[in-house]
């Protein structure tokens, strides 16, 4: 009988669980009013030019406000105020980002004759927040 021993490298494991925290948040969306229809009638450069210029405004406000980008899907923006760090006034700086994006959108030149309007929602509650996610600026909530 033979015996087979080697010596073992140790394999990494992540730490789990993986540390997360409850913590109260306030969840801006926003989007296109008929995104699809305005997509189909544009060319290709011309939706992606005003794709560019309507992320670059709402990304801008978001900046302004403290306010992280949880994830783009489509023409439609999630944002956090809270999860990495709140000073109370997250609900506040939510609803305001969002009429600034309103407003910021209104007197932005976009390609041609394109007019966006948006819609906002603004939700706060409690969720449960992966720390080293939203510290880095991955998808933790």
């Amino acid at each position: 009988m033979s015996t087979f021993a080697a010596a073992a490298s140790p394999v990494p494991s992540p730490r789990w669980p993986v540390p997360e925290e409850r913590r109260t948040v306030s969840v801006l969306f926003v989007d296109i009013v008929g995104s699809t229809a305005l997509v189909d009638r544009l060319d290709p450069e011309d939706v992606r030019a005003v794709q560019r210029a309507y992320f670059d405004t709402v990304s801008g406000v978001l900046r302004r406000w403290n306010g992280v980008v949880e994830k783009y899907v489509g023409d439609a923006v999630m944002a956090l105020f809270g999860a990495r760090e709140s000073d109370g006034f997250d609900a506040y700086r939510a609803v305001r980002a969002g009429l600034d994006i309103q407003r910021a959108l209104d007197r932005r030149p976009l390609t041609g004759d394109v007019v966006l309007q948006v819609r906002v929602g603004v939700a706060t509650g409690e969720a449960v927040v992966e720390l080293p996610a939203v510290r880095d600026g991955g998808h933790g909530v």
